[in-house]
């Protein structure tokens, strides 16, 4: 029971995560802000690279070499 709660609980995270991603795409332009509070604004970007741009300058190998390790981890 606890299993089926946690993995119906993970879907559930992983769907919402896609649909407002997809949302996002959808109904901004790059760099369009808006404004959700008085912290947090919503802004459409993208990260070439993997955690906080590491790697965002190098030339596309870094997506199949961190792919690799997660396929083989």
């Amino acid at each position: 029971m606890k299993l089926y709660f946690s993995l119906t609980l993970a879907v559930i995270v992983l769907v919402m995560d896609l649909l407002t991603k997809r949302w996002v795409e959808l109904n901004l332009t790059y760099g369009q802000q808006i404004m959700i509070t008085e912290f947090f604004n919503l802004v459409l970007t993208y990260n070439a690279g993997a955690a906080f741009s590491f790697l965002s300058d190098a030339s596309g190998w870094q997506r199949w070499f961190l792919s690799t390790i997660a396929v083989l981890v």
